[in-house]
């Protein structure tokens, strides 16, 4: 599977994902949902809120086995990569290693798992993203990444 993309590449979005990344942002503005974003966040919150629509929406369908019609594991693994692209959290790198393993790509996702334990010990994150990061299970990934993909230190 060769769809992880590049940083800084244009991400193009199919309309599903359009559509599933205008629910998330809606989820986000209704009433009694006062949210505060500083100034100078506010275009990393954007960016933010549509790959974690896409790595949410991607983690929860393959991780439940439920692909909508239509939908492949690929598809899936596209949508975690433009995730990762738009904003480069290291947990979109567990999410797409997880696709991977569900869609019996295990050598791939073990590569996967790997690349997420060396990318997170070398993550440096300011403020926004040691927020946006800390909404998901980082320590019971780095777990099950270990477990699925030992690294070997001399």
């Amino acid at each position: 599977m060769d769809f992880w993309l590049r940083l800084g590449q244009d991400i193009v979005l199919t309309p599903e994902e359009a559509s599933e990344a205008q629910r998330f942002r809606d989820m986000m503005n209704k009433p009694g949902m006062n949210l505060h974003v500083k100034q100078e966040y506010k275009e990393r919150f954007e960016k933010a809120a549509v790959a974690q629509s896409l790595a949410f929406n991607a983690q929860y369908l393959s991780e439940h086995g439920r692909l909508t019609i239509g939908d492949t594991y690929e598809q899936l693994a596209e949508r975690v990569a433009k995730a990762y692209a738009i904003h480069p959290l290291p947990i979109y790198v567990f999410y797409f290693a997880n696709v991977l393993q569900e869609a019996g790509q295990t050598e791939d996702a073990q590569i996967f798992f790997r690349n997420f334990q060396k990318i997170l010990s070398d993550f440096r994150s300011d403020e926004f993203d040691e927020i946006n990061h800390n909404l998901h299970d980082v320590s019971g990934a780095l777990k099950v990444a270990r477990e699925k993909a030992p690294t070997f230190t001399p």
